[in-house]
């Protein structure tokens, strides 16, 4: 595989929204709600204009690759992994949010590592697909890093918000190395497109669950104009560029 160097500064640039986005406090800056809501509208954006109709793609090609005798069930694989990935991942919010903190604001260990280990995963998932994915003509590794890197900012946000100082003494370590490794993984290692496509699903799920969690504005404070704005300029940038 040709070395390029855009994926290897996406995935840079990801780890280091991790290392040093809770040491931010984004909820110290002034318009810190705007800028979440103009990262919701990018990602949701991204989700319908660009990763739904990628399903649809998706669908086709696991069709004629896996050897699957049933249609109907192979024309289906990658929505039920797509249902699969966003029941995955409500549920550890829920689980989450279900638990007691102590005075600290930190949720139970065996909580937050569960919480902790399935965001790596995800991580993982969105670095690799950004190197192995199933388009002819993928997506521009620039505005897939401009989509992501708004979506993990989000997510980080959320997660530090969620476990508080055990987040920064251990989580974002864990994302950081994440986004790293899906890279060189993805670099070096090429999974059967049928299982890729699988991966497709899940993490399609993901993004629209985690979408919808952390970065749609859920009370009085959210900002709807630059969530619309995110929307709109993103969607432009994904039907011109």
């Amino acid at each position: 595989m040709i070395i390029s160097i855009e994926p290897i500064f996406a995935a840079i640039l990801f780890a280091l929204i991790f290392l040093f986005g809770s040491k931010i406090h984004i909820t110290k800056i002034k318009h810190h709600r705007a800028l979440l809501s103009f990262a919701a509208g990018v990602a949701i954006a991204y989700v319908f204009v660009h990763l739904l109709p990628e399903l649809s793609r998706a669908s086709d090609v696991f069709i004629a690759t896996s050897g699957i005798k049933s249609e109907l069930l192979a024309s289906y694989h990658v929505y039920i992994a797509a249902m699969i990935g966003f029941m995955l991942f409500f549920g550890l919010d829920y689980m989450t949010k279900r638990s007691p903190k102590d005075e600290a604001q930190n949720t139970k260990p065996t909580i937050f590592s569960t919480h902790i280990i399935g965001f790596a995963i995800y991580v993982w998932l969105v670095t690799y697909l950004m190197m192995r994915g199933i388009s002819e003509k993928p997506i521009s590794i620039t505005l897939y890093a401009i989509a992501m890197g708004l979506h993990f900012c989000s997510i980080d946000h959320e997660l530090y918000r969620e476990h508080a100082t055990i987040y920064t003494r251990y989580g974002r370590y864990i994302l950081a190395i994440a986004a790293l490794l899906g890279w060189a993984i993805g670099f070096f290692i090429e999974l059967p497109k049928p299982i890729i496509i699988t991966l497709l699903g899940v993490i399609s799920g993901g993004i629209i669950v985690n979408s919808m969690i952390a970065e749609l504005p859920r009370d009085r404070t959210g900002k709807f104009i630059p969530f619309l704005f995110g929307g709109i300029f993103y969607s432009v940038l994904l039907l011109f560029l």
